[in-house]
């Protein structure tokens, strides 16, 4: 009769056990069932190799809570994304200056290049990347001594970029309240840089200059011989 109930006794724990609800606990403080968990796993797998690290457990009454961290490992056959990928499958192309309206509004063309190579600057007044590569922007004319173009373009309205040149210097010749344009190019990364030869031709596409100056002024060099 003993053993009978020792085994009924055991037969009740594993019982209890199998019963017990997991929930899962993130970082943010939501708390998912199961369920909801394996759901948020499955959304996250584009993104690459989902793990689940699990740092503690709290059992309370017939639920077992676990704190859990996704750790999301991106995949080795995945291409980084690239916002300027559509931008560089321009290259070779001419680069449409007559959207462009300059600061007494007449509208930018091949004329104003001057028979001289450009290089256009994408913008805006808070983008930290776009300030921190200024410096080296300004220097760069500088020992362009007049041969190149430089002309920065932004969404921007031109009280706000006037208020910026203030206190920051852009030493470049500005084109404002260019959202239109900018939105119908589809650029959505900032700053971005375009090359163009001194007939108006895509050369080549940058992103932050801070760490591609030197691939712009040797392309620089190449477009001028």
């Amino acid at each position: 009769m003993k053993k009978l109930l020792i085994l009924f006794t055991i037969f009740l724990s594993l019982t209890a056990v199998a019963q017990e609800e997991i929930f899962y606990l993130l970082p943010n403080g939501e708390i998912m069932n199961e369920a909801s968990f394996d759901k948020l796993k499955a959304s996250l797998k584009d993104m690459g190799d989902v793990k689940a690290d699990f740092i503690s457990t709290i059992r309370r009454n017939d639920s077992v809570i676990k704190r859990t961290k996704l750790v999301i490992t991106e995949k080795s056959d995945r291409k980084p994304f690239d916002p300027f990928a559509i931008h560089r499958e321009k290259i070779g192309e001419k680069f449409v200056l007559e959207d462009f309206k300059k600061a007494d509004g007449s509208v930018l063309t091949l004329q104003d290049l001057g028979g001289k190579s450009t290089v256009l600057n994408f913008w805006f007044t808070s983008c930290a990347p776009c300030i921190s590569e200024m410096p080296k922007l300004n220097s760069l004319k500088k020992q362009m001594r007049g041969d190149v173009n430089f002309i920065a373009i932004t969404f921007n309205e031109k009280s706000r970029v006037d208020e910026f040149l203030k206190t920051t210097k852009f030493d470049f010749d500005h084109i404002t309240d260019a959202r239109k344009q900018i939105d119908s190019l589809r650029i959505q990364a900032f700053p971005m840089t375009i090359l163009l030869d001194k007939n108006g031709f895509i050369k080549n596409v940058y992103g932050d200059l801070t760490y591609q100056m030197n691939d712009l002024k040797s392309d620089l060099r190449k477009v001028m011989q």
